[in-house]
């Protein structure tokens, strides 16, 4: 938990400083519309348990033997998605959101003594975790700084009522709705803007709520072009003392964790853009220790 202190009293620090920090996301003139094509990869072999120990072997107590038996695992995802975006008047947009995931786990014993891995589990699903729509209205602006309100909705695919309890999930599950609200702040320089966001995540069935705070520093020294370092904050609303203890093969209840960050974005031409992102996990609490891959090409008119 003291890791999760130390980088949140940071975030709320830097966020002070600025005075305002804001989402990603631009608003543009009425009547205008973003549509992006996303894809992505994240992959891990290694987890942070309930004491934010990071692991890199899980043990299994089998019947009738002694000791425990070790195993690995090896986790990795697949993504891509469409988002589209139509700015209703110049401070008000709306917009929907579909992305179908890919995911899959390998678990192995550890090696014997002739060095022989077998496979404990080999689990795959493919899926379209959500549909999202939302929308942001931008409340304040003034010279170079700015401030917007944020809603989105995600509705699951299926509506079965019990995360863990699906019998139709071996590995992970269905998901659940949820609701995710804040306010997004920024400050544009000259070739330099932060950026920030700080949200709650509402989440149904067994999901414990969220908050979640992003921070964005930018550079841009070339016109159309930015080079930015991100973090982000995710962290539960609730007690960790009777929490589910991390499964690889299970929807995740309750976790926390820090992701930082590099990107870069640019803009093809007036109507064209381009953007690239990569993420790992270096702190958490119940919770993957992932990279992630992020690639998005996108066109306004």
């Amino acid at each position: 938990m003291k890791h999760f202190t130390f980088f949140l009293t940071i975030s709320i620090l830097f966020f002070l400083f600025l005075n305002n920090c804001c989402g990603e996301t631009e608003f543009r003139k009425a009547g205008t519309f973003d549509i992006r094509l996303y894809g992505g990869t994240s992959s891990g072999s290694s987890y942070f348990d309930l004491n934010e120990k990071q692991m890199i072997k899980m043990s299994e107590k089998i019947e009738n033997e002694t000791p425990t038996k070790d195993y690995t695992v090896e986790f990795s995802e697949l993504y891509f998605g469409i988002r589209a975006e139509y700015s209703v008047t110049d401070n008000f947009t709306v917009f929907g959101e579909i992305p179908l995931n890919s995911y899959n786990l390998l678990e192995k014993y550890l090696a014997d003594s002739l060095g022989y891995r077998s496979t404990r589990g080999d689990f795959s699903l493919l899926q379209t975790d959500y549909f999202a729509i939302g929308g942001r209205y931008l409340l304040y602006q003034k010279r170079t700084a700015f401030m917007a309100f944020y809603l989105e909705g995600r509705m699951p695919h299926r509506f079965y009522n019990g995360i863990q309890t699906d019998p139709d999930y071996q590995f992970l599950s269905d998901g659940a709705f949820e609701l995710i609200t804040g306010a997004m702040f920024g400050l544009k320089l000259e070739k330099m803007n932060f950026e920030s966001s700080i949200f709650y995540n509402i989440r149904g069935e067994d999901l414990v709520d969220q908050y979640i705070i992003h921070t964005k520093a930018g550079l841009s020294t070339v016109p159309g072009t930015e080079l930015r370092l991100t973090i982000d904050f995710l962290q539960s609303t609730k007690s960790f003392k009777n929490a589910v203890p991390f499964d690889p093969r299970k929807t995740i209840l309750q976790e926390n964790n820090i992701k930082i960050g590099f990107g870069f974005n640019m803009m093809i031409d007036d109507a064209i853009y381009a953007d690239f992102c990569y993420r790992i996990t270096p702190i958490g609490k119940n919770s993957w220790s992932l990279g992630t891959f992020y690639l998005a090409c996108g066109v306004i008119f």
